[in-house]
């Protein structure tokens, strides 16, 4: 699902984190990669009985990219 967007993805504590900078000249920006995984992992998480929604974020470091996730600033 992710692969899709991303040829580098890792999981950390309620996160996935996945590389998207060389995907951005492909998909143009954040929204439309989030268009694009937004119904298959809402989905996902419906079949795991979770919240069908999630937040991300984009920025040069993973541990600012989980911060700004974490607090609900989609940027």
């Amino acid at each position: 699902m992710l692969e899709s967007v991303s040829s580098t993805v890792s999981f950390h504590p309620q996160a996935l984190i996945c590389e998207i900078r060389s995907g951005l000249k492909y998909f143009g920006d954040i929204d439309a990669i989030h268009d694009k995984v937004n119904e298959p992992l809402s989905e996902a998480l419906k079949q795991l009985s979770l919240a069908d929604y999630f937040l991300y974020a984009a920025c040069p470091t993973v541990t600012g990219s989980l911060l700004l996730a974490r607090s609900g600033i989609i940027v």
